[in-house]
């Protein structure tokens, strides 16, 4: 079985194609600490994974902690960029374990987005539909257009109006021709500017059918 140490070396040898002494010169890291470490001399402590892991981050290769330490779960892969995904992720400021849940659902996004044409994922960046969905929140469908927008009706969907804007709502009918209520959860937020939208005209909507947390905590 291949020890967490062999995996250090194979990182380091065949993916940063670095000696010890370049991961010493660049990062700081000691030469005798990561071939005690690589040989199994000493066990490598979560401190010194986590150590590792910001090291590969710095060199653009992303690696998992669980890989790292039973070769499970994700396979290291070169320049995922996450800010594809998320708005201002700095790779380096995350712990191994937030990292791994990040490139987790950025994949998963990238998958829901390849499965079909018209698929949506959008952020929750407001409170108004609380409490179904939160600040930070990952949602996604597919957009609906024309006569298909009257299925949307009564359900919550990511909605671009014919102006351009998107929003995040639940569709009613509106008293109108053609227009729709965009209707917010959580009326008592102080931020919404207003409850109801009355009478929108909608280019598209998407049905929330996929909703994913991170857990920041």
């Amino acid at each position: 079985m291949i020890s967490p140490g062999e995996r250090l070396k194979y990182v380091r040898e065949n993916l940063l194609k670095m000696s010890r002494a370049d991961i010493q010169k660049t990062h700081g890291l000691s030469q005798d600490t990561l071939a005690a470490w690589e040989n199994g001399k000493i066990q490598i402590t979560e401190k010194g994974i986590d150590r590792c892991i910001k090291i590969y981050n710095s060199e653009n290769l992303i690696v998992s902690k669980e890989w790292l330490l039973t070769g499970n779960g994700l396979s290291p892969k070169f320049s995922f960029d996450l800010n594809r995904y998320f708005k201002n992720v700095t790779t380096s400021d995350l712990s191994s374990e937030k990292l791994d849940d990040h490139i987790l659902l950025a994949k998963e996004i990238e998958f829901f987005l390849s499965q079909a044409k018209n698929s949506i994922t959008c952020l929750i960046s407001t409170e108004d539909m609380l409490p179904m969905y939160s600040i930070g929140d990952y949602v996604g469908g597919r957009l609906r257009y024309g006569n298909e927008i009257n299925d949307c009706i009564g359900k919550d969907c990511i909605i671009k109006s014919k102006d351009g804007a998107t929003f995040i709502r639940r569709i009613s009918k509106g008293n109108k021709e053609q227009r729709y209520n965009l209707v917010c959860l959580n009326p008592a937020w102080n931020g919404n500017p207003e409850p109801v939208f009355f009478n929108i005209e909608i280019e598209a909507a998407a049905p929330i059918i996929w909703h994913r947390r991170l857990d920041d905590s």
